[in-house]
């Protein structure tokens, strides 16, 4: 088991999302969705199906099960920022404070938020789009906000 495992997918990605957990996986397995999804159940089969919501443009299922994480997406364990990514995605409270952001901060920020205060966002021109979300679950993100957050990340 790889309870170490910094990141999944892409060395250079483009989106990053930041989580503090990680799925259950062998030393040798490769990276493939679907036998992720059979591994871990219904949590991570959402994480991984919002997050091809947000970097598909046609069938998010078959992005999500065929293409997710291979070239331009990384889910990141660690407390690092990929510097090769221009989008950034922290996924939930305990994420955000991780990261030295604290919900308070967000809230009298300088940083920008979708209308249903659910989500800030703001860019870094160091980093890119910095966006601070509620944690991958269809209750706290449902599609609403998810094609929302697609939005920012087209324009970003």
């Amino acid at each position: 088991m790889l309870q170490s495992l910094p990141a999944l997918g892409s060395a250079q990605p483009k989106v990053v999302l930041y989580l503090d957990n990680r799925p259950k996986m062998d030393d040798n397995q490769i990276l493939h969705i679907p036998s992720l999804i059979a591994a871990n159940g219904n949590h991570w089969r959402k994480i991984f199906s919002i997050f091809a919501k947000l970097n598909s443009d046609q069938n998010w299922r078959e992005y999500r099960d065929q293409k997710l994480l291979l070239e331009d997406e990384q889910i990141q364990f660690a407390t690092v920022l990929q510097k090769t990514a221009s989008i950034h995605i922290f996924s939930g409270k305990s994420c955000w404070q991780r990261f030295g952001v604290t919900p308070l901060e967000l809230a009298e920020g300088e940083m920008q938020a979708l209308a249903n205060k659910k989500v800030f966002y703001y860019r870094s021109a160091e980093y890119g789009l910095m966006l601070y979300t509620p944690y991958f679950d269809y209750r706290q993100f449902p599609n609403i906000l998810v094609e929302q957050v697609k939005q920012l990340m087209i324009n970003a």
